[in-house]
């Protein structure tokens, strides 16, 4: 097809999609002001030769063999010599893209009470205990409960809902049993809701916005091949910048550090790997290849903080003024924004309500086991102490 016919082709938006916007931004101003456009293609922005020559749209612009260009762009100090900027038009970034996945030991069988509630209930059962005791030693139970240990044993019993062999037959220690009863079905049912709406409603836990996190974390990197990636990590001041480089991005090879866009999003959505890309290229993959969790999980880390790309036409150009006016009204009219829509890809959204039932993984139920074993190890010990302790006594009768 045409260059025209290319330029309008909607189907094909996440292919040079901020071209194709500037391309409808500048028919919207020839519809205004009346005028055609004869366009000249070229595959890059700037490009300087070893003899200061400046090739792609920097140059076309700067040797007056263009007007206008429809192809957005960033302008910095040195590219404001050689053109001149018009208009604000493009919300442009990169970002790292991986899925956050569990990590780490998850603290939901902790957390479902504060501090405070923990101490306080420690305090009613300390209460309890001391009350418990003290009607035992009035009801002169002397056959098995006649110990303190034994007594906070039975309290415990009855707090872990494992029922109690001790029988109570006053009225004292009838309400003492009863009131831990109650007590412990209302801490039991609090607790275990907690649990289950913090498995529930529980969010994925993301990276920061942060380079610096990326540099340390141990995720596989690489990028797609886009000319400005490695102009980017080298150029930019910034620490979290220069420590990415020099840790991360440099000890790898060229053929490890570029793959394509297809390789590249197959092997975010398997998990453990970061993929550098415009969310405008990488965000049909995501919705192609990514199911609705993954979707949830994924996370993005920017190279280029998000900023605006601009219009860029000639020095002494008499249609530079004419455009700024024309850029001007269409903003003020909407039809900016709307062909931003149009044109820039939609981020998949994380819709949370069609995974709720989801597997649980061992990071999660880690603590319930680590409490089990302790509490299998403790027992043993003391078992073990206890059998040893009986036949010291027993040789020595």
């Amino acid at each position: 097809m045409s260059i025209e016919e290319y330029l309008q082709d909607h189907t094909t938006k996440a292919l040079d999609s901020m071209t194709k916007f500037g391309f409808a931004i500048l028919s919207h101003l020839g519809d205004i002001f009346n005028f055609t456009m004869d366009i000249e293609e070229t595959s890059f922005w700037d490009q300087v030769t070893e003899n200061g020559t400046h090739l792609g749209m920097v140059g076309i612009l700067h040797r007056s063999e263009a007007d206008i260009s429809a192809t957005p762009a960033l302008l910095f100090k040195e590219r404001a010599i050689l053109i001149k900027a018009i208009h604000p038009v493009w919300p442009w970034r990169t970002c790292f893209m991986f899925r956050s996945m569990a990590s780490r030991v998850s603290d939901e069988f902790i957390r479902p009470f504060s501090t405070k509630s923990w101490i306080v209930t420690a305090v009613v059962v300390t209460i309890s205990v001391i009350v418990l005791g003290l009607t035992l030693k009035v009801e002169l139970v002397k056959d098995r409960f006649n110990t303190w240990i034994e007594v906070g044993l039975v309290a415990t019993g009855i707090m872990c809902q494992q029922g109690s062999l001790l029988i109570p037959t006053s009225i004292s220690s009838r309400l003492v049993v009863l009131n831990l009863l109650y007590f412990s079905i209302l801490i039991y049912n609090y607790y275990s809701a907690s649990v289950v709406s913090a498995q529930l409603n529980q969010p994925p836990e993301k990276m920061n916005d942060s380079m610096h996190q990326l540099a340390q974390s141990n995720l596989q990197i690489a990028a797609e091949p886009i000319t400005y990636t490695n102009f980017g990590l080298t150029a930019q001041k910034d620490w979290e910048i220069k420590e990415f480089y020099v840790k991360r991005w440099k000890p790898l090879a060229d053929r490890t550090r570029y793959i394509p866009l297809e390789e590249g999003f197959a092997r975010v959505a398997k998990g453990g790997f970061a993929y550098h890309t415009d969310p405008n290229t990488g965000y049909p993959y995501v919705e192609r290849l990514f199911t609705n969790q993954m979707i949830c999980e994924l996370t993005e880390v920017h190279l280029f903080r998000p900023q605006m790309m601009s219009l860029s036409g000639r020095h002494n150009s008499p249609f530079t003024e004419m455009a700024k006016i024309g850029a001007l009204k269409l903003s003020s009219a909407g039809l900016l924004t709307r062909q931003q829509k149009r044109w820039m890809a939609r981020k998949p959204m994380c819709i949370r309500d069609s995974f709720i039932l989801q597997s649980i993984s061992i990071l999660t139920t880690a603590p319930a086991f680590i409490i089990l074993f302790v509490g299998i190890f403790l027992a043993s010990v003391i078992c073990i102490w206890e059998n040893l302790i009986f036949k010291s006594q027993d040789s020595s009768k």
